[in-house]
């Protein structure tokens, strides 16, 4: 819902596959991003920040060792 896809399916930042997405969460680039943390590019670029919710079951998820799940 937050059109993550859209301009991420291609490049350097891969989130229609999980290859892609475990790359970027293991790294610390997506949850740096959704998150608004210093240092990184906030996402959804030019929009609001996720919600709470999304952004902690995101963590989460990280935080079990991004399984394929």
């Amino acid at each position: 819902s937050y059109g993550c896809i859209g301009c991420h399916s291609g490049g350097s930042v891969i989130l229609n596959t999980y290859a892609g997405t475990k790359q970027v969460a293991d790294n610390g680039r997506l949850f740096g991003a959704i998150n608004h943390s210093v240092g990184f590019q906030a996402m959804p670029q030019g929009g609001a920040k996720m919600d709470s919710c999304d952004i902690k079951v995101i963590e989460n998820w990280i935080n079990e060792g991004t399984l394929d799940n």
